[in-house]
């Protein structure tokens, strides 16, 4: 059409593009070089909001593509598409309006930052954009949480899907997706190709994943609105995502299988999902030792140990550790109360006192008693 990428045609036209792959369920396309439209409602909300000395088409572009590149580093996957769709939105609500628009989000707090904010930046009237300011603007009160639950032997191949998948892939892993590569290869002996892949959280219906049954939606809503993420160590993957279809399959960590994912640098896996994540709380939840060393499965050695490694490497976090058995016997009876640990903190936003209160008093559920070891860096 020989116009400029920038030109307001041109970036309507890409921006409607890209919404209509996002609703065919196609994730991998590169939107970095599309600008925000520049319309009316963009024009607004870039005024009120001071982030502009003259406001024209060309600083607006400008200040919207900083904010992204900040947001980028906290949250990889977002695109021009979500900060548009945002603002295009919010643009011409009042104050009434924003507060009920982010209360039906489920994130009331962001009206709060999004008011000091624009009132802020109004007074100032600078074009300079402040890291904090825009991370905080953008962030839940708690910031992403990251949990680690175990795989289990009770599987139901249902071909249930949900949508849309998130898939664990090289952009998650820059630095080690050839390990889990390589230690999926060598476990195709134990899976069931034949099988319907399956989500993950459907494929799993033993301890403790019956007890999570009846919270799936709202597991799965935090999930898909980049609050949780919750990663599955299993036997015959190495870690998946809790909504990534896979197919079934039949091993347990301990032994040559446990030994083979050591060696496939398992720990180095989950410490590049970590670095690459960059989570404000990470937890796992998991039953046995954290130590080579003891019989039984190694589920909490990979998770402690690649959450030590991410440590060393600067990883800063608010608050990490696992929560486990101090007391109490019968599998069933350990995966069902760190089941129910998982959902009680979920309920109550993650919420810093209840980790707490298990760390010093523990939290009896039953005959089983769980405790919380707090992880620190090598």
């Amino acid at each position: 059409m020989g116009q400029k990428p920038q030109d307001k045609t041109i970036s309507f036209a890409m921006k409607c593009l890209g919404i209509i792959l996002l609703m065919s369920e196609e994730y991998r396309f590169d939107f970095s070089r599309i600008p925000i439209p520049v319309d009316s409602r963009v024009r607004k909300f870039t005024q009120v909001a001071g982030l502009c000395a003259k406001n024209t088409d060309q600083e607006i572009r400008a200040v919207w593509k900083d904010i992204l590149s900040i947001l980028k580093k906290y949250y990889p996957d977002i695109t021009m598409i979500h900060l548009d769709s945002l603002v295009w939105q919010i643009a011409t609500l009042n104050s009434n309006q924003l507060r009920e628009y982010f209360r039906n989000l489920n994130i009331p707090e962001v009206i709060e930052k999004l008011s000091t904010f624009i009132q802020t930046k109004s007074e100032t009237t600078t074009t300079k954009i402040n890291r904090d300011q825009v991370t905080s603007m953008f962030s839940s009160k708690r910031g992403k949480v990251i949990c680690f639950i175990p795989c289990c032997g009770s599987k139901y191949a249902s071909g249930e899907i949900i949508k849309p998948e998130h898939i664990l892939s090289d952009k998650d892993l820059p630095n080690t997706w050839h390990n889990l590569l390589e230690g999926r290869k060598g476990m195709r002996f134990c899976i069931d190709f034949t099988s319907p892949k399956t989500s993950a959280i459907n494929l799993y219906t033993g301890s403790p994943y019956e007890v999570l049954s009846p919270h799936k939606k709202e597991i799965i809503e935090l999930i898909q609105r980049g609050k949780l993420r919750l990663i599955i160590i299993s036997t015959g993957y190495g870690i998946i995502d809790a909504i990534e279809p896979i197919h079934s399959y039949d091993e347990m960590m301990k032994g040559r299988v446990a030994s083979h994912w050591k060696n496939a640098n398992l720990t180095g896996v989950i410490a590049d999902l970590l670095m690459r994540e960059r989570p404000a709380r990470i937890f796992g939840f998991f039953a046995g030792e954290s130590y080579w060393s003891t019989p039984g499965s190694k589920y909490r050695y990979f998770f402690s140990e690649g959450v030590k490694t991410a440590l060393a490497n600067r990883l800063d976090v608010e608050l990490c550790g696992c929560f486990y058995r101090a007391e109490g016997r019968g599998v069933k009876a350990i995966l069902g109360s760190l089941g129910r640990t998982f959902i009680e903190l979920l309920k109550i936003d993650f919420d810093d006192s209840y980790v707490e209160n298990i760390y010093r008093n523990g939290r009896w559920d039953g005959n089983v008693k769980i405790g919380f070891e707090r992880i620190k860096g090598r």
